[in-house]
Parts: structure tokens; sequence; C-alpha cells
């Protein structure tokens, strides 16, 4: 998975959707310039929810208290 759980099924869901539309709804490959951007930037979207993080998580294995971090010396 992604960097957050949630924003990675969003992502996933949102390229599902797109694909299910093309499918479904456009029935069949896209034919128009029109068609294909908009393609491609569902998936792309999709792409960057499965990518991206939330903005209240860490990536952090072990999550503490934040500390200040002196400058190092000579600086």
């Amino acid at each position: 998975m992604g960097a957050s759980w949630l924003t990675t099924v969003i992502g996933g869901l949102a390229i599902v959707l797109t694909w299910l539309n093309q499918v479904f709804v456009e029935q069949g490959i896209p034919q128009t310039s029109k068609e294909w951007i908009a393609f491609a930037f569902g998936n792309i979207a999709g792409l960057i929810g499965v990518f991206s993080k939330s903005y209240n998580v860490s990536n952090s294995q072990h999550p503490g208290a934040p500390q200040v971090v002196p400058p190092p010396p000579g600086a």
C-alpha cells in the first residue's frame, strides 16, 4: 500500500471507476483526444491518490514527541 491506507483506497477506487466508466458508459477504447485526455486524467488522479499520504499521518515506525534539534557546531 501507499503511505496512507485511506488515500490508497480512494486512489484505487478512482482508477477502478475510471475503467468501469470507460467500459460500461463509453463502451470501448477512447476514440477522440478529449476521451483520451479524460481517461488519462482519471488514471493519473487515481495514481496520485495511491502514492500520496494523508496530511496527519506520519511515516515514522516509532513516533515520539517532537524535539528541538540543536544547530551543528560552528553554524
